[in-house]
């Protein structure tokens, strides 16, 4: 049987919770982009056709190996920020407190905070001297402080590109950082 949908299409959930636009359909199955740039899958049974259906030329990238990254940004990108990289990733970095050392059950959350903060340059650093172009930084969804506090040390390199990792790879909880090869 047909697919009332096309890859395109805008959607909604029929609770009307999630929205966004068509990137994939697989027999019942149906990948979206939401509307915060997530790539989700659905049963079509829980779909229905946006009011405004007219299908939309797609500027996206669904493979996990590449991904739009943003020059000192987040996706979803302006036109004018976009740059397409072929994303292979060199380097994992889990940012949890518990791989970096065993001895946090009597840290407070800003000692945590700190030593991951650390762990985290030493490795950015480690990556930049020894011209690794692509790493993952894991640092969970949690309360968003350590993302802040890493996107904000980013910020304060020149040669370097982040975006989120790719979510179906990572989910919400990780930073891809792109470095620009040195010669």
């Amino acid at each position: 049987m047909k697919s009332k949908f096309n890859i395109g299409n805008k959607v909604h959930m029929i609770d009307g919770l999630i929205s966004g636009i068509i990137i994939k359909i697989e027999k019942d199955k149906i990948t979206i982009m939401d509307q915060d740039g997530f790539a989700r899958m659905f049963l079509e049974k829980d779909l229905i056709l946006s009011k405004d259906n007219t299908p939309i030329k797609l500027d996206i990238t669904t493979s996990t190996s590449n991904e739009m990254i943003s020059k000192k940004g987040a996706l979803p990108l302006s036109k004018s920020k976009k740059k397409k990289f072929n994303v292979e990733v060199d380097i994992e970095v889990d940012l949890h407190i518990e791989k970096i050392t065993g001895n946090y059950f009597y840290m407070n959350n800003a000692k945590i905070l700190e030593t991951q903060m650390k762990f985290f340059k030493k490795k950015l650093n480690n990556a930049i001297q020894n011209n690794i172009r692509n790493i993952v930084f894991i640092h969970g969804r949690g309360e968003g402080v350590l993302k802040y506090n890493i996107i904000k040390e980013l910020d304060r390199y020149k040669d370097l590109y982040y975006s989120d990792a790719p979510f179906l790879d990572y989910g919400e909880g990780a930073t891809l950082v792109v470095l620009q090869q040195r010669n």
